[in-house]
């Protein structure tokens, strides 16, 4: 990895690899300070999914191990449709941890509100928002606080035809009453 001028390491890609005899990393989708996202194939049932890897150095600290694996459970407890699902967690052979989502394609709430031409009208915005206020509802139910949630964190999804807003990135999530000074996860936003 070279070292840009803000001395920052510049990850290096691992398109091509397979974790665990069965997810072959086929293409970086964008890297952030504690991880990265790629698209993937599990080749064992032939399904494309995103998997977030946690930068290796981050390995040798326990909290941001620790965080990046709650980010998944906080995700998974929930389990509801306009929440980006979590379908595995587990480590390559050097032990660094990685997260299996669904893949999902289509554009971030902010990219699209970014480059709006118009004024979204209210039909549209209630057709958006109120999935996602019923999914921070169920997340609330369940004792998950997303913490984070902005434009940039709802991906407008295009699943079999339709429009689905999924909430991305539970990476700062509080988890629970017993975890409330807890933390969840890493920042790098699994999408396509």
């Amino acid at each position: 990895a070279s070292a840009p001028r803000t001395g920052i390491l510049t990850p290096m890609s691992r398109v091509g690899e397979i974790l665990k005899g069965k997810y072959r990393l086929d293409e970086l989708l964008g890297s952030g300070g504690m991880g990265e996202v790629y698209r993937a194939s599990n080749t064992l049932v032939d399904r494309t999914v995103a998997i977030k890897v946690l930068h290796a150095h981050h390995v040798k600290h326990p909290e941001a191990v620790s965080r990046f694996m709650r980010e998944a459970k906080a995700a998974n407890a929930v389990r509801h449709r306009n929440i980006v699902d979590v379908l595995d967690i587990d480590t390559d052979d050097g032990g660094v941890p990685f997260i299996v989502q669904e893949y999902l394609e289509g554009e971030a709430l902010g990219a699209k509100l970014e480059g709006a031409t118009t004024v979204l009208g209210s039909d549209e915005v209630l057709d958006l928002m109120l999935p996602i206020i019923d999914a921070v509802g169920e997340a609330h139910k369940k004792g998950v606080v997303h913490r984070d949630l902005k434009p940039d964190n709802v991906l407008l999804a295009r699943v079999d035809g339709e429009l689905v807003p999924k909430i991305l990135d539970f990476g700062i999530s509080k988890v629970g009453s017993g975890d409330a000074g807890e933390r969840a996860g890493v920042g790098a936003a699994a999408a396509g």
